[in-house]
């Protein structure tokens, strides 16, 4: 009588344990159903709950490993395609100088120069290196259309090797050649300055372009003021001011004045500094 009793008590348990193997060798897609008294039920209750939080676990484990591999792989054709582009651009412009097709060459040249210089890593660069990329953007621009504009710079030499934000002065010229213009197509003057001014650069854009109405300029402060708050990517001036306020530890100042019909006038007061090494520049954890 004994023998049975301790066998109608043990048989559940010597199931689940059997289970248990089961999801140690790797399957956690078993479940156990078992009855009997309380202790059991209670036991084979925590048990798959335990296999369903871990297999979850696993597959979200997974599911980030396999996101993980997938955005490093992306990142990896994002170098090699732009240096596959660079590469092609060398050889087309060397094929054009053969060919004595040099304004072909120049723009080739240009374009591959402006390309392996968006590729690079760092996000701050010299204002030279900047005003570089500029010269080569204002070229092929006017490739396009002579007509389109007409630039004209004047850069303080003593601020040529301080850092700023890549791309931030060709962002601003592009939003005079694209905005700038109005259906009549007139062709608008640019003028850049940029001047060392004590411990700060102060670069100015201006435009003799159709300018900007009052309420749409209200509504790209607003723009700024949300990027500000939330933290949004956005595109052009937006952008630009975003990066300002993700790159420099030290206040900034970006200002747009404009008149519509008139001018448009764009004003950045940037922190100088000749290398990285200095405060103010926020630093990477």
């Amino acid at each position: 009588m004994i023998y049975p009793f301790l066998l109608l008590i043990t048989s559940p348990l010597k199931r689940l344990s059997l289970q248990m193997a089961k999801t140690g060798e790797g399957d956690f897609t078993t479940r156990i159903h078992e009855g009997g008294s309380r202790e059991i039920c209670e036991l084979s209750n925590s048990f798959n709950s335990m296999v369903k939080h871990i297999y979850k676990l696993i597959r979200k484990t997974y599911v980030a490993e396999l996101n993980a591999k997938d955005a490093r792989l992306a990142a990896l054709e994002a170098q090699i395609n732009p240096h596959f582009l660079y590469n092609t651009l060398q050889a087309i412009s060397t094929e054009a100088l053969l060919n004595d097709q040099m304004k072909i060459h120049r723009m080739i040249t240009s374009l591959s120069s402006n390309l392996r210089y968006t590729i690079k890593g760092s996000v701050l660069v010299p204002l030279s290196a900047e005003m570089e990329y500029v010269k080569n953007y204002i070229f092929l621009q006017k490739m396009r259309n002579e007509d389109l504009f007409e630039f004209h710079a004047d850069i303080d030499e003593a601020a040529k090797n301080c850092m700023i934000p890549k791309i931030s002065i060709q962002t601003l010229i592009e939003n005079s050649i694209i905005h700038g213009r109005n259906q009549n197509d007139f062709r608008i003057h640019i003028t850049l300055t940029v001047k060392k001014q004590a411990d700060t650069i102060v670069i100015t854009e201006e435009d003799d372009g159709c300018g900007i109405p009052e309420d749409q300029l209200e509504t790209i402060q607003h723009s700024f003021e949300i990027q500000k708050t939330t933290g949004q990517d956005g595109i052009g001036l937006a952008n630009l001011y975003n990066r300002l306020q993700i790159l420099y530890e030290k206040p900034t100042n970006f200002t747009i004045e404009s008149q519509e019909g008139a001018y448009t006038r764009i004003t950045l007061v940037l922190p100088a500094a000749p290398d990285h090494s200095k405060d103010i520049f926020k630093r990477k954890e």
